[in-house]
């Protein structure tokens, strides 16, 4: 995993009996693909993250674009530290 908050993540979900996909691949419209943090069993997209990069930022609302039927949500540190994560 690319971050301690993805691999917190992971576990708290393997320790709830969450089953989840590791960044699934999706096509963008604009030709590149975005790989999502997480898809959960019930195909929910969980994105990680600690803060927005430009970068992450643009493909996340892309893909939000391209798949409006997607349920999707973004965690960020203060949703990781509800669930139990020390900082």
């Amino acid at each position: 995993m690319r971050s301690s908050y993805e691999l917190f993540y992971a576990k708290w979900m393997d320790n709830q009996g969450i089953g989840w996909k590791y960044e699934p691949q999706f096509k963008l419209s604009n030709g590149k693909t975005f790989s999502p943090d997480f898809q959960l069993s019930t195909n929910v997209i969980i994105e990680v993250k600690g803060y927005w990069a430009k970068v992450g930022l643009e493909k996340w609302t892309m893909f939000c674009a391209d798949y409006p039927l997607i349920s999707k949500k973004v965690l960020m540190r203060d949703d990781l530290v509800s669930l139990g994560m020390e900082i």
